[in-house]
């Protein structure tokens, strides 16, 4: 896992986050692939529903299932990371 930005704060009450990114460009995250945050040192997958970008390494976030403000105040502090190996597909077992 590679991380890429922090969640710093929600934003407004339908679940927007505000990410500060770290050495990446918000314009380089694949918001077709899931990122990953962890809760109980488990990597839990979410699908960017939108990403707008604010500044130069900032962007508001709004993540699939993740609609109210009490949702996103329990991802703020939390790290955002990517997985680092996305050509792996020896994951997929039946």
């Amino acid at each position: 896992m590679l991380q890429v930005a922090k969640v710093l704060k929600s934003n407004g009450t339908d679940g927007g986050l505000l990410w500060g990114f770290r050495g990446t460009d918000p314009e380089d995250i694949d918001t077709t692939e899931p990122v990953f945050i962890y809760f109980d040192e488990l990597p839990v997958p979410f699908f960017i529903q939108s990403l707008t970008r604010k500044g130069t390494d900032k962007a508001i976030v709004y993540l699939n299932d993740v609609n109210s403000l009490k949702d996103a105040e329990e991802l703020a502090g939390r790290a955002v990371f990517i997985d680092s190996d996305t050509d792996d597909t020896d994951a997929e077992e039946d």
